[in-house]
């Protein structure tokens, strides 16, 4: 069974294209999570919490060290009387 040719310069500009917008669209969701981490870090640095001094990527497995920070935040509240709703 052949295949023209001109099928199959069809289907190759038809993956390109979609490598293509592929690449556009990770590049984009790597730009928002940029945006997103920016805003993060800027929340932090106004509410005086500087996390940027302690780990050099904040948002890159942070979660296994936060976990003594969100112990710690815990038992102030339990001291402070301030319940997860009221904030």
């Amino acid at each position: 069974m052949c295949v023209p040719v001109a099928y199959c310069l069809k289907l190759l500009r038809k993956y390109r294209r979609d490598l293509r917008d592929l690449t556009r669209y990770r590049s984009s969701l790597k730009q928002e999570r940029t945006r997103h981490v920016n805003r993060v870090h800027k929340l932090l640095e106004e509410t005086n919490i500087k996390l940027s001094s302690v780990f050099a990527d904040l948002m890159c497995k942070t979660e296994e060290r936060l976990r003594p920070l969100q112990a710690t935040i815990q038992r102030l509240d339990a001291i402070t009387g301030v319940s997860q709703n009221s904030r």
